[in-house]
């Protein structure tokens, strides 16, 4: 796991990531593999609707099309993001299956690290492992799971035996180079001052194509016949 470094032990909280926050504390949920999946689907509905937005403007207003593309834009961003999560959600149902005992440990996951804290408070308290979804959550907060080379290495931390083949390579990494040049560029092409063309046909083909590899690859199904489980639960 790339932001716990694939290694078992100790760490300080104060080597962690720091960035300012002032999101709200939420109280943690439980999902199993099938709520993870809906979650997904439900934030793929969400970046769908966002077409009618871009439609809805350009009805109203006939040159706002440069308007309508950062609409776009924003929806590879968010497609990335849905991803993204998605593979965090399983990987941390993952660590929480190997840590209850339901789920045989892989390699990586017996070197992971955790910080001191935790460690101590498990030590001395074992009811203490609820705090588990917290701890991965802490851990991987900032941690980005994409391009086909991080993901591979996600669903290997797990033992989720699935052999990306070259499209889902390509796809993936296609994907990922889009949303940085967009989050992290403007968009625009080094040394020049125009910015990559974008399409509506663009943006829905990527959904669909993240969205029937999703279903098509991780479904439920597919992870419980990888890692032997008897239900999603």
């Amino acid at each position: 796991m790339s932001s716990i470094n694939n290694s078992f032990g100790l760490i300080s909280r104060n080597n962690s990531p720091s960035r300012p926050s002032n999101t709200i504390a939420f109280p943690r949920i439980k999902f199993n593999l099938q709520e993870i999946l809906d979650r997904f689907n439900a934030n793929i509905a969400d970046i769908r609707s966002h077409f009618q937005t871009a439609d809805d403007l350009l009805a109203m207003q006939p040159t706002k099309h440069t308007a309508a593309e950062d609409i776009w834009r924003s929806q590879i961003v968010f497609l990335d993001s849905a991803l993204d999560f998605y593979i965090h959600e399983i990987v941390k149902y993952g660590i929480i299956k190997m840590f209850n005992g339901d789920w045989t440990p892989s390699n990586d996951y017996k070197k992971m690290k955790v910080h001191l804290s935790f460690a101590v408070d498990l030590a001395q308290n074992p009811s203490s492992a609820s705090k588990l979804r917290e701890e991965i959550d802490e851990m991987n907060k900032y941690s980005c799971f994409m391009g086909a080379k991080k993901l591979k290495e996600q669903l290997d931390f797990i033992d989720v035996n699935y052999n990306l083949r070259n499209s889902d390579k390509t796809l993936l990494n296609d994907l990922y180079n889009r949303r940085n040049q967009i989050a992290h560029q403007s968009d625009r092409i080094p040394g020049q001052q125009q910015k990559q063309p974008i399409s509506k046909n663009y943006v829905e083909d990527f959904i669909n194509k993240i969205e029937n590899f999703v279903v098509s690859n991780l479904h439920p199904g597919v992870i419980i016949k990888s890692c032997g489980l008897a239900n999603i639960a």
